[in-house]
Formats: C-alpha cells, structure tokens, sequence
C-alpha cells in the first residue's frame, strides 16, 4: 500500500516537471506615445507563438518606471489571459546581446594565445641562459682545439641570432595580443554601462486550447518622460505682427527605445 502511494507522488512529480510553461523571450516593438506634462502612455505591439497548454510570455527592455497598476493587454484572440505581472530585470546571461558573448569569446580566445606566447617566452628565455652559463669549451687548464673552438662558436651564435630573433617575434605578438585584449575590455566595458541596469519586465501567462499565432498589444502610463511648454517669439519690424510660436521641450528617461 505504501509504495503504490508513493509511486503515484511520483508519478505526480514527474507530470508536474514536464508540464512546466516554457520561456519565451518576446521582442516588442513602440506602436505610439503620448507625452504629458509629467508621464506618458505608451503602446506596444508584438506577436507570438503559443503552444498548446500554459505560455508565460516574457517582454523586456521595458521603463524602470512602469506604474503596474495602468498595464493593459488587448488582442490576445482565443487565448485566456491568466496573469499579467511587471517586475524588475537585470542583465542576465539569456538577454546579453548577441554581440556581447562574441566580445567575451574572443577576449577569452586572446587571453588563451597570450598565456601561450608568455609560456614560450619563458622557455627561450631560460635556452638563452643556459647557453650562457655554458659558453667555455674546456677547463683552466686544458687547451682548446682551433677547429673544436670554431664550431662550438659557430653553433652558439647561430643558435643566439635564432633565439633573439624568436624573442623578437615574441614580444611583437605580445604587444599585438595585449592591445586587442585593452580594446575588448574596453567594448565590453561600454556595453555593460549600457546593459548593465535595472529594466522593466511584463510576464504574461496565457493559457491557448491549440498553437496558434497571436498579435498582441500592451499599453502602461511611465513617469519617465515629460514636457514643458516654452514659446518662440519673432518680429521681422518693429511695426510689424509678432509671430508667437508654441513648442515643446520633450524629456525622456525611461530607458527605451
């Protein structure tokens, strides 16, 4: 009796595990604004793709600003909207730019080569010194043969010349490789002062009968945009009709795009 209860927990873990909604990340584009003295509205459209059962929708790069309480959803066809949820987003490794994981690669793969080329520095440097702890042929007091002189010397320099030109190859490619390392680190320094920040994000939970395809429209009131009225006046004479102009100083800080 007790282990047919336990296989069905089991059982009922199992089901729950694979019933899990799966993320999808969804890509928004601006369809209109409306500035106001202190705030604006903003409407956002997008399409997705729903399965069939539960579909948690994820729309970021969204205002740090949103008032949660004015976000609406319209469009979403025969799906039931179970939840729709705005909550606060950081940089994570699923939202990271396409061009940040090539910067990261590449900056490990010239991390890689210069560890490399300092490890066979190293190694021609240690050749050079032995080779010059090594210089004398014979003792004090043992005469050295001309000819065995003659080719000791000749190996010696010829295999010095190789090394320092070796060395000279080296220090080249050293400086090549810690100059594309300075600016990787300085593009990825810019990309995480502009990634790396707090964002919005909208998690809407639909639950669809079939696959299908929907086009959706999200709206929300922000706090991080504004106006101010300020005025253009022009005279072409001093008799002549003031030409009054009204215009509008637009301030933006939602973060979007």
């Amino acid at each position: 009796m007790k282990l047919s209860i336990l296989s069905v927990f089991v059982l009922f873990l199992s089901t729950n595990t694979f019933a899990l909604p799966e993320r999808h990340n969804i890509e928004s584009a601006v369809k209109s604004v409306r500035i106001y003295q202190s705030g604006a509205q903003v409407e956002r459209t997008f399409s997705a793709s729903l399965e069939m059962g539960t579909n948690v929708l994820y729309i970021g790069g969204l205002s740090p600003t949103i008032d949660p309480n004015t976000i609406q959803l319209s469009g979403a066809g025969d799906a039931n909207v179970m939840s729709v949820k705005y909550q606060m987003d950081f940089l994570s490794a699923d939202r990271k730019p396409k061009e940040v994981f090539r910067l990261e690669d590449s900056l490990k793969t010239a991390s890689r080569s210069l560890e490399r080329i300092n490890g066979l520095e190293q190694v021609y440097t240690d050749e050079m010194a032995l080779m010059n702890a090594n210089k004398s042929v014979a003792g004090a007091n043992t005469g050295v043969d001309v000819d065995n002189l003659r080719e000791v010397a000749d190996y010696f320099r010829e295999r010095m010349i190789e090394l320092k030109v070796k060395m000279m190859d080296v220090h080249h490619e050293q400086k090549d490789l810690k100059e594309t390392i300075d600016r990787l680190n300085r593009q990825l320094a810019d990309w995480n002062v502009k990634f790396n920040k707090s964002q919005g994000t909208v998690v809407i939970t639909l639950q669809s009968k079939q696959k299908d395809n929907v086009k959706l429209n999200l709206s929300y009131f922000t706090t991080g945009a504004a106006w101010n009225p300020s005025y253009d006046i022009r005279v072409k004479q001093l008799n002549a009709p003031v030409k009054l102009v009204y215009k509008a100083d637009v301030m933006q800080t939602t973060g979007e795009t």
